[in-house]
């Protein structure tokens, strides 16, 4: 069963390595695709969007834009969490991993991964003019399970 994105945001912000609001959308994109590599499930139930800066969740964006450019705060934000939405162990050890793998990396540099040539944003954003438009699963799990394939590799 999925969880939200906000449930997924507040464990990842547990890890108290200081994240800012690009960090943890990147992070919590980056979960969402390699949940859909590994599980076959998506993470949490909210949509990923290309905009115009990279892979987006409306919802978590909206909800925190106010801290742009600052540090998030590490338990500032339990009265997002949805607590009949809890998501598994199994889910919660992958997202521990992306983040302590992506983590050490800033913003910017999550998204210029993100914004890779191939990549879901990358094949899904059209460009000048468009606000946004969603990524479908579909093209996530492919890309990350390349990525899966090339670790074996």
């Amino acid at each position: 069963m999925a969880t939200t994105v906000f449930n997924v945001a507040n464990h990842i912000l547990k890890h108290d390595k200081n994240f800012d609001l690009l960090q943890l959308i990147k992070l919590c994109y980056l979960s969402y695709g390699w949940h859909l590599a590994y599980f076959s499930d998506p993470l949490f139930d909210e949509s990923v969007e290309a905009w115009k800066y990279g892979p987006v969740i409306p919802e978590l964006y909206y909800a925190l834009k106010h801290f742009r450019g600052g540090v998030l705060p590490v338990d500032g934000f339990e009265k997002l969490v949805v607590e009949d939405k809890k998501f598994s162990s199994d889910s919660k050890e992958l997202v521990d991993v992306v983040t302590a793998y992506y983590g050490q990396y800033t913003g910017r540099q999550l998204s210029a991964l993100t914004h890779k040539k191939g990549s879901p944003w990358d094949k899904t954003y059209k460009g000048i003019g468009e606000i946004w438009r969603r990524i479908p699963d579909t093209t996530i799990k492919k890309h990350f399970d390349k990525l899966k394939e090339n670790m074996k590799k």
